[in-house]
């Protein structure tokens, strides 16, 4: 793990200004946001923070959370990680997420690297209930 301290806000502030810098025209600014994005996706409170970022009202913020938030759970031992929490945590985002491309990627997210033996009936719970629901962004 990243060994400098920041703070949660700081970490959120820096994953905010390097989500900023990749939409720049220049190329110098966008390689240095990608390196410094690889570096906090390592820190012990990127998870946190970038559920937290996931919640932001700009889509262009929650999207980038979301491929990083990949990225970082990398960076984690199943051993001493528990996605439980982390589970609940995303499939409360992805029921209130209205773009279908930040959805379709927390699916993948959950799906690919969270799914285990021991967190299989909330995936199931959630998609009864999903399915269940007359509301159509739900399915």
């Amino acid at each position: 793990m990243v060994t400098k301290i920041w703070s949660m806000e700081d970490l959120e502030s820096q994953f905010i200004q390097c989500f900023d810098a990749l939409h720049l025209n220049d190329n110098d600014a966008i390689h240095e946001a990608d390196q410094l994005i690889n570096q906090l996706s390592l820190h012990d409170d990127a998870i946190p923070v970038l559920t937290n970022i996931l919640q932001n009202t700009n889509p262009y913020y929650r999207f980038h959370a979301a491929i990083t938030l990949r990225l970082s759970l990398r960076g984690h031992d199943n051993e001493s990680f528990s996605p439980g929490n982390l589970i609940s945590t995303l499939l409360g985002i992805l029921s209130d997420e209205s773009d279908l491309t930040i959805r379709g990627y927390l699916t993948f997210v959950i799906g690919a690297q969270l799914i285990n033996e021991e967190t299989l009936p909330l995936e199931i719970n959630f998609a009864q209930m999903a399915l269940g629901s007359a509301d159509q962004q739900q399915i």
